[in-house]
């Protein structure tokens, strides 16, 4: 007996050896087959053989009754399609404020909304729900709103100069919490004479502060203001204090009430076309000075010994006004009588002499009663003479 392998090996060969009038004669038995309805086993094995390499026939599937493709029912992917939809059913709030949120002007805020904001979340624990209408301010959104508002400044009232303030010398700290209360009053604390609207002083002092407010005029207040206004924590009318100060009115022949309507009149040119030098190593600084002497509308020029000839260009240039006045005709320098001093003297002569002016050596008095009194004095009374060193050394 042959295998089926045989077997196929021989059809093989049977059918390779035919002559092509076989197929004809096939095709012509599958005609005859069909006519007579009766189907011919051999022939289709014959004609699979050839068109297919022969394989082992599949085993034959055992098919119950009924449905042909009943698939068996699964209760564990059922549970989780449940639980992925009822997930989703969560999530979809979520999904929706994160959508609206991406249309807003900014984008999405990872950090969460102020408590105020209209669309903020609210989680309520109870449910786990949330919710974008606006809800009702509670208690703790009053107590925000309150803090906000009482961290909002109020206008400032007065810009206010101050010198001669013991409490704050050598309190750094003190002076800087107290400026901030003051501010949270309305008290702007300021050091630049020119945007002051208000002077503070125990006293008619020499300070540069006070000389240099002097020259705009302002309202002159007692240090006993800021005092009362930090101890009652609130803004005082200042013209309930004012500074008065007969004894140093006295001393220095002047009034204050004069002086500052006089420096509303005079507009900061009470010096004008005054050119005053001054030493190096003047007692209170050269910057000091030269501070008067600008805000007044001076020229502060700060002398080393040195004779220069650009004063003369200058000078030249100003002969074609047609000002004149002892302003114009005499030149000063701020200086004192000790020796270190008296040794510019000479120098400063032979500028003045070079200029074709008058030297005019002067105390610093000379500047500061000018300054406060806003008026102009001559030099007579504060002028500097080597017979008057001499008188004094005797």
């Amino acid at each position: 007996m042959q295998t089926k392998d045989q077997n196929a090996e021989a059809g093989k060969t049977s059918s390779a050896m035919q002559p092509p009038k076989a197929k004809t004669v096939d095709a012509e038995n599958e005609v005859s087959a069909t006519r007579n309805a009766t189907p011919r086993a051999a022939d289709k094995s014959r004609k699979i053989s050839e068109n297919k390499k022969p394989q082992t026939p599949a085993r034959a599937r055992l098919e119950s009754e009924g449905k042909e493709n009943d698939t068996p029912s699964s209760t564990s992917s059922r549970k989780s399609k449940e639980a992925a939809f009822n997930r989703l059913q969560e999530l979809a709030p979520d999904i929706a404020l994160y959508e609206k949120e991406k249309k807003r002007v900014g984008g999405v805020i990872y950090g969460g909304r102020r408590k105020s904001d209209e669309d903020r979340v609210v989680l309520n624990n109870a449910k786990k729900r949330r919710s974008v209408e606006p809800q009702e301010e509670s208690d703790e959104d009053n107590a925000t709103e309150a803090k906000r508002q009482k961290k909002s400044k109020p206008p400032i009232a007065m810009h206010l100069l101050i010198t001669g303030y013991q409490k704050w010398v050598g309190n750094l700290k003190k002076e800087d919490a107290d400026k901030r209360q003051l501010r949270d009053l309305g008290i702007m604390v300021v050091q630049d004479a020119r945007r002051c609207t208000h002077l503070a002083a125990p006293s008619i002092l020499r300070t540069p502060k006070f000389v240099n407010a002097l020259a705009y005029g302002p309202a002159i207040v007692n240090i006993d203001f800021i005092t009362e206004c930090l101890n009652k924590n609130e803004l005082l009318n200042p013209d309930d204090y004012p500074l008065v100060d007969k004894a140093a009115e006295k001393r220095f022949g002047f009034s204050l009430e004069e002086a500052r309507t006089k420096a509303k009149k005079n507009k900061n040119r009470l010096l004008q076309g005054y050119q005053i030098y001054c030493v190096e190593t003047i007692r209170g600084g050269f910057e000091a000075f030269k501070s008067i002497v600008d805000i007044n509308g001076g020229t502060c020029i700060l002398f080393r010994g040195r004779v220069s000839y650009h004063a003369q260009r200058e000078e030249s240039e100003d002969d074609s006004s047609t000002e004149s006045g002892p302003n114009r005709r005499d030149v000063y320098l701020l200086s004192s009588v000790s020796p270190e001093h008296q040794k510019l003297w000479p120098r400063f002569s032979q500028l003045a002499q070079s200029m074709s002016k008058t030297p005019r050596i002067v105390r610093v008095d000379w500047l500061l009663d000018i300054a406060m009194s806003q008026e102009l004095r001559t030099a007579e009374g504060y002028e500097l003479k080597e017979d008057m060193i001499d008188q004094d050394d005797k």
